[in-house]
């Protein structure tokens, strides 16, 4: 016969059981003791069957299915539509084309240059660089006219604020005293010298 060493033992499991058995025995349920050692509840699983598994699935084989069928019912229907026009046609469609994606090229590589010199306006004004999209206009002339009308209005706003936080009462002058007699005494003095 073999021989078990206590670390051969799962003596947690056997604990576990054992107050599982015990409470069954009792009638109360060993998780809602309310006394959880960590201070966490138990996570609850999605309990899912095969059968809704599949289900599942196939419905989602079924949207991707229909998809890719009308994708390319659509690419078939442009097939055949291309083999009815003429060189001529086929020639000015690629040129419209073209001319399009160039367009778009252009349209992007105006937003960068405006998007560069407005970065370069906002550094000269002194302006942070968070301000740029919401001052960048449709172009050049519109973003210097954004640019500043916006420091106008935050140089005012800010001498504002720095005038409301200043406010209060003005120190006394330091040269003159307080008592108004060591004032005339003083002075009465400063004349004789």
């Amino acid at each position: 016969m073999k021989n078990l060493f206590l670390s051969d033992i799962d003596l947690q499991r056997l604990a576990e059981e054992s107050t599982d058995n015990a409470s069954q025995e009792q009638g109360t349920d060993p998780t809602n003791s309310g006394d959880d050692k960590n201070g966490q509840e138990e996570k609850e699983y999605l309990k899912i069957t095969q059968e809704e598994l599949n289900n599942m699935f196939d419905k989602r084989l079924k949207r991707q299915e229909e998809k890719l069928t009308k994708q390319f019912e659509e690419q078939l229907e442009e097939e055949k539509r291309q083999a009815k026009l003429t060189q001529a046609e086929k020639e000015a469609e690629e040129r419209e084309k073209k001319d399009k994606e160039l367009a778009d090229a252009k349209e992007t590589i105006r937003l960068m240059q405006l998007s560069n010199d407005t970065s370069d306006l906002l550094s000269e004004q002194g302006i942070n660089q968070s301000f740029k999209q919401f001052l960048m206009g449709k172009d050049l002339e519109d973003t210097k006219k954004n640019v500043e009308e916006f420091k106008k209005t935050f140089d005012e706003k800010l001498q504002e604020a720095v005038k409301e936080k200043t406010k209060g009462s003005t120190p006394p002058a330091g040269n003159e005293p307080k008592d108004p007699e060591v004032g005339l005494w003083s002075m009465a003095t400063n004349k004789y010298k």
